[in-house]
């Protein structure tokens, strides 16, 4: 099985944030960003969301599948929605 991409959107471009997965970072969301995308390997795989203070928005864990991409949606009021092949996020 190949890797899957996961597509991580912020809902407001001015808010400032750091995403780490399975306890690393993986990308930035800087004034302006919109959308970022990775690849990760198919499984289960913590997400961590924090501010610019390094404070945590939201942590939780979904499970990746092969072939189907993930879209993962956040905002620091609106919490996290996530789109992929079975929907599953469970907030940590």
């Amino acid at each position: 099985t190949g890797p899957v991409e996961v597509i991580f959107t912020i809902q407001d471009p001015m808010d400032l944030s750091t995403v780490f997965l399975d306890g690393a970072k993986v990308t930035q969301f800087r004034k302006g960003d919109v959308e970022h995308r990775i690849e990760i390997q198919p499984g289960v795989h913590v997400v961590e969301i924090r501010d610019f203070f390094s404070e945590t928005w939201f942590k939780g864990k979904f499970t990746a599948e092969s072939g189907t991409p993930i879209e993962l949606t956040y905002g620091e009021d609106e919490g996290v929605e996530i789109t992929s092949s079975n929907g599953d996020w469970e907030y940590l």
